[in-house]
C-alpha cells in the first residue's frame, strides 16, 4: 500500500482482476489497522504526500459509506428494499456479534 500503482485499467477488469485488487487493498488496510506501516508515501493528486495511516482508514470507511448509499438509492429507486448491510448487521450475519442471554454472563 502506497507503493503499488493506482489502478487504471484501459478496459473493464474481469472478476479475477477485481478479486486481486480487493485482496491487495484489503491486505494493505489490515497492515494499517495492525500499525505495521507507520507512514505511507504515496502519490495523491499527482503530488507526493506523507499520509498518516489513520487518514487512509478514515477515507476507506468514508468511501465505502458513499458506495453503500449509492447502492441503497439505486435499489430503492427500483422499488427494492435494500438489505441491512451495515457493520452491525454484518457482525450478526457472521456471528461476530452475538446477543448474550441474561443467564449467560453469570
Amino acid at each position: 500500500m502506497g507503493k503499488e500503482p493506482r489502478l487504471n485499467w484501459q478496459t473493464p477488469p474481469n472478476f479475477a482482476e477485481l478479486q486481486q485488487a480487493a485482496t491487495t487493498t484489503g491486505e494493505g488496510l489490515l497492515a494499517l489497522a495492525k500499525d505495521e506501516l507507520s507512514k505511507l508515501r504515496t502519490t495523491f493528486q499527482k503530488d507526493e504526500y506523507l499520509i498518516e495511516p489513520w487518514v487512509v482508514m478514515v477515507q476507506a470507511i468514508n468511501h465505502a459509506t458513499e458506495h453503500h448509499e449509492q447502492i441503497k438509492s439505486m435499489l430503492t429507486a427500483l422499488g427494492i428494499t435494500p438489505p441491512r448491510i451495515d457493520g452491525w448487521g454484518y457482525g450478526m450475519a457472521t456471528n461476530a456479534l452475538t446477543q448474550i442471554s441474561p443467564n449467560q454472563d453469570e
